[in-house]
């Protein structure tokens, strides 16, 4: 019987090699487009109207903190979706650079104990590379969920 395989989208943040399970990424698209709205946690940027839905945005640098770094036309929101309760929705990730999409074995996941960061609970190994495996669960706030169910 063969190993278990799951497949992870990739992207960057300065140095570090970032993933998520493409199971939740619902869209990728630039960065082009978000309306700044005045009262917010400081980790949303504002909001974009992707096919007549409106998404909120996050800087993952500032979540993680990263050092401040303005967007460029290289900038990509990964657009994810997670469950909130009984509630299903959807927030952008704004990331530096999008890579690509890496198949992870199961026995190439490493659990942190430590834990490099809250977010950062696990890392995977492709190919000699250390990816460092996000839980789109955890990302968010107390502050940052209240603003998602008013959207």
């Amino acid at each position: 019987m063969g190993a278990c395989k799951s497949k992870y989208l990739t992207f960057t943040l300065d140095q570090y090699q970032y993933a998520i399970p493409v199971k939740d990424v619902k869209q990728i698209t630039g960065i082009t487009g978000i309306t700044n709205i005045p009262v917010k946690p400081k980790t949303i940027k504002g909001f974009i109207n992707l096919k007549g839905k409106i998404i909120p945005v996050m800087d993952l640098r500032m979540k993680l903190d990263l050092e401040y770094k303005p967007f460029t036309q290289r900038t990509y929101i990964i657009v994810t979706k997670f469950q909130l309760g009984d509630i299903k929705k959807q927030i952008g990730i704004a990331v530096d650079c999008v890579t690509e999409v890496v198949s992870i074995e199961e026995s190439d996941i490493e659990n942190k104990k430590d834990k490099l960061c809250e977010l950062v609970k696990k890392v995977g190994r492709v190919e000699e590379k250390e990816i460092l495996l996000l839980n789109i669960q955890e990302l968010l706030s107390v502050e940052e969920i209240d603003l998602l169910k008013q959207t």
